[in-house]
């Protein structure tokens, strides 16, 4: 019932008739309700079409653009870091970089959203062809030209990590490693 004592207190008159009645009730405090912890998405794709040079910070908002418009996070929760330039028998492998992202989800609709989206797109080609035409629309829509090889070459598996709650990304200062709050 949520009562944890109950109290009934009486005032009689002379007469022995009920003048005043009291009734005193303590309820239990309430449960806190228990919020789920911010979960960490990580995940590397590849990139082909670009280099470090030309992957500029239009394209890094277009990206972040693209993919909150998948996970419905906001851009403010979702970084991108230039990882490295592959090498090929020692050479640098031109026209292609690979990228991390990190997404922070809140919320259980929202974790599990961005979960299954982040499995389609490592199990499903359609699902990364509509990613790299999201990607292509943001940057037309930002009148940057998208290179002509650009492909979204590989999506690896994404590792979750459960957040302290209320935590968010850090950004960090370096130019193509960083949030992106664009409008």
């Amino acid at each position: 019932s949520g009562f944890v004592e109950a109290t009934d207190t009486f005032l009689w008159d002379t007469n022995g008739k009920i003048v005043l009645q009291n009734v005193v009730v303590y309820t239990a405090p309430a449960r806190p309700t228990k919020t789920p912890k911010d979960k960490q998405f990580t995940f590397k794709m590849t990139l082909k079409g670009y280099t470090r040079d030309t992957f500029s910070r239009d394209a890094l908002d277009a990206l972040v653009l693209a993919i909150s418009a998948l996970t419905s996070v906001p851009v403010d929760f979702i970084t991108i870091t230039l990882v490295d330039r592959r090498l090929l028998a020692g050479r640098m492998l031109t026209g292609q970089i690979d990228v991390q992202v990190q997404i922070v989800a809140t919320g259980a609709q929202q974790q599990a959203t961005t979960e299954q989206k982040l499995k389609a797109l490592v199990n499903d080609p359609a699902e990364r062809a509509k990613l790299a035409s999201d990607f292509s629309a943001e940057l037309t829509r930002a009148g940057v030209a998208v290179p002509g090889d650009f492909e979204l070459a590989e999506v690896g598996q994404a590792s979750i990590v459960d957040l302290d709650v209320g935590s968010a990304p850090t950004p960090t200062p370096d130019d193509l490693s960083s949030s992106s709050s664009s409008a």
